[in-house]
């Protein structure tokens, strides 16, 4: 990479006289780096793979989409056709079902992240399978849970795989009624009558691109690539038939300790790349046209609000990069080697890895919403605690999400109490006195 962009990004980064509000600051200063690196990297990637139609899923795909065509029509880059397809893992997933028992890795995309706590109902209630409370509540006794109202706990997966597959045929059947709808929007759309073509989402386990490339091949249109931000190794099932499926900060979750943290800290990865409507669940006819059905559940409007700051100081830091610079030197930025990614990276990285109290302070009123289909169950990324002596302190770090921003609000006797008794927060005092041992120097040389 050119020296003198280099060092332009790390002048404006530094600019004390530029602030707008702290999630502003965030997205000219932590994110904008990221995805400047990102978007280069992804017009590269795409046009040395032949790629010729780029389709950015939604939520996480919305700014991805501005972000790329900003940079593609400052550059006059006109080699790839770019287009917003609405999407989810929900809305992906259950047309996307084959053999549940030959495949349980489709039961683990069902069971989705963060299970542990769900009752047993809510496993159906989000993703709109509508069977009857008294079938419901046998299939639970029937899987080894007391009732359908259980909260499941974290021993109990056995017994959730074993609850999906006695709901198989409920799926299966519920799959050739969606399928054949999702057919229909993607064909209306232009995916099915375009090759050459990719998606592009925040990434991680390729549960979507797997549906849509099974959807894509059965019209005898060959596979459709996938660029990530970052992935896990679920996804080596695509590259082992042959399909383009990269990412950019990290690939299948490698035991790089940098990798893994930003991986543990996913949740600011979505903040970043939110857009304002809600999930799509799934799709329906409306006369004659497919449109999406949205989740009834949404953020709430400050992490709108402050999203949406985040995202103006993100297209700000672009534009001050492009306008002030030659088109010679972000030429260069085509052409990224791992040490200019980690460069990219770090920005964003060393505020996850020793987030100040000012960090702590704004994201503890971020409160995501995971989880697959329609739940409002959500956590604030940074979570404070009271507990010290008690089971409650060890299940508020167990269930953190930045973890190392919950770290960071403990007191003194908290932190004995988990040194003591979790085996999880031990593992990451390890890890981190390693990162600054290692990576962290290298980290703090770069920005």
């Amino acid at each position: 990479m050119n020296k003198k962009i280099f060092q332009k990004i790390k002048d404006l980064t530094n600019d004390s006289s530029r602030s707008s509000g702290y999630f502003y600051d965030f997205g000219y200063k932590k994110a904008g780096p990221l995805f400047l690196g990102y978007i280069f990297w992804l017009i590269s990637e795409s046009k040395k793979d032949g790629i010729k139609n780029l389709y950015f899923l939604s939520r996480d795909g919305k700014v991805m989409k501005e972000a790329f065509d900003f940079v593609s029509n400052f550059l006059d880059i006109k080699s790839v056709n770019t287009y917003y397809l609405f999407g989810s893992r929900r809305a992906m997933l259950i047309p996307g079902l084959e053999n549940l028992k030959q495949n349980k890795l489709q039961i683990r995309h069902l069971i989705s992240s963060w299970w542990v706590g769900n009752r047993v109902f809510e496993f159906v209630d989000r993703i709109g399978l509508n069977i009857s409370a008294h079938k419901l509540y046998k299939l639970a006794v029937k899987s080894g849970f007391k009732s359908a109202n259980t909260k499941v706990k974290s021993s109990d997966y056995e017994k959730l795989e074993t609850f999906f597959l006695l709901l198989e045929d409920d799926l299966m059947r519920l799959k050739i009624k969606e399928r054949r709808v999702l057919t229909d929007y993607l064909d209306q759309e232009g995916f099915l009558r375009s090759k050459s073509s990719a998606i592009v989402d925040i990434g991680w386990g390729g549960s979507m691109q797997t549906t849509l490339t099974d959807i894509y091949h059965n019209k005898n249109l060959g596979p459709v690539g996938g660029y990530y931000l970052g992935t896990n190794d679920r996804i080596k099932a695509l590259r082992t038939r042959g399909i383009i499926a990269k990412g950019y900060i990290f690939e299948d979750i490698s035991l790089e300790l940098k990798q893994y943290l930003i991986w543990q800290s996913s949740e600011i990865l979505e903040f970043i790349c939110s857009a304002e409507h809600p999930s799509v669940l799934s799709f329906t006819r409306l006369k004659s046209k497919i449109v999406p059905v949205f989740s009834e559940i949404n953020n709430d409007k400050f992490y709108i609000k402050s999203a949406k700051s985040l995202r103006n100081g993100l297209f700000d830091f672009f534009n001050d990069v492009l306008l002030k610079s030659e088109l010679s030197d972000l030429k260069t930025l085509f052409i990224q080697t791992d040490k200019d990614r980690a460069f990219f990276t770090s920005f964003l990285y060393k505020t996850i890895l020793n987030p100040k109290l000012e960090d702590i302070r704004n994201f503890c009123k971020i409160r995501h919403i995971p989880g697959l289909g329609q739940t409002g169950r959500g956590r604030f990324i940074v979570t404070t605690t009271k507990y010290i002596l008690s089971l409650n302190l060890l299940k508020s770090f167990e269930s953190a999400y930045w973890e190392r921003g919950y770290m960071k609000t403990l007191d003194f006797p908290q932190k004995i109490v988990l040194t003591l008794f979790s085996k999880k927060y031990q593992e990451r005092l390890v890890l981190y006195s390693r990162l600054k041992k290692t990576y962290l120097g290298k980290l703090f040389n770069l920005v």
